[in-house]
């Protein structure tokens, strides 16, 4: 048991000696694959709200987001609509 809390007291310290270094790679996202991950169709809006939240603007971030998923929502009903016009012979 002594030597657990030895080993463990040396990890901690080992711990923290590191150094942490943040870039800015590390925190934002890749609105490419997010917008593949999501079904966007719209990359440069999610990339424009992505990097307004990692810029702290979280009122621009939010805006944009629901701008975003009105876009997404219309082109849903409009590729829906057209699927029920192709398979009822319409188009």
């Amino acid at each position: 048991m002594a030597g657990q809390m030895a080993s463990i007291k040396k990890m901690a310290e080992d711990a923290d000696e590191l150094e942490v270094i943040e870039d800015e790679s590390s925190k934002k996202a890749d609105p490419a694959k997010a917008a593949k991950l999501l079904g966007i169709r719209d990359a440069d809006k999610l990339k424009k709200a992505l990097e307004a939240q990692a810029d702290g603007d979280e009122k621009t971030a939010l805006k944009l987001l629901g701008e975003l998923a009105k876009d997404e929502k219309r082109k849903d009903k409009a590729d829906a609509m057209l699927k029920v016009l192709e398979k009822s012979g319409l188009l």
